[in-house]
């Protein structure tokens, strides 16, 4: 915990833009990677950054779904539910379309290359 905590790991309110979500997922992996993080700890530490309208619904899913709150939820479970909850399936849907017919049209490369990187992103979820 203490590792993790040195590096200032982004926390996740719940924000409602998809982007944001799949951002603070993104982000929370690399750490994971550069602490050489355990498998088994993983969840425990990312659900720690959750804070408002996300914390509340991690609480609610431990309580309604997990025995008696226990956290013996694998990572790969959580980044399901994770994006389930904040990058539903139809943002997924709307994101792969735009992301297939997208064209640079009037924006700059610059432009064009941040806007194929984000959904590229939302396109591999």
């Amino acid at each position: 915990m203490e590792r993790f905590k040195r590096i200032a790991p982004p926390s996740f309110k719940g924000e409602s833009d998809p982007l944001m979500a799949e951002s603070w997922m993104r982000e929370t992996e690399k750490i994971f990677r550069a602490i050489r993080c355990p498998d088994e700890d993983k969840v425990t530490l990312a659900t720690y950054m959750l804070q408002e309208r996300a914390d509340v619904w991690w609480s609610s899913l431990l309580r309604t779904r997990f025995e008696d709150g226990a956290v013996d939820v694998a990572w790969d479970a959580f980044v399901r539910l994770f994006r389930a909850k904040f990058v539903p399936e139809h943002i997924q849907d709307k994101m792969e379309q735009e992301f297939i017919s997208l064209t640079q049209g009037s924006m700059t490369v610059l432009e064009y290359e941040a806007r194929f990187s984000e959904l590229s992103n939302m396109h591999r979820i």
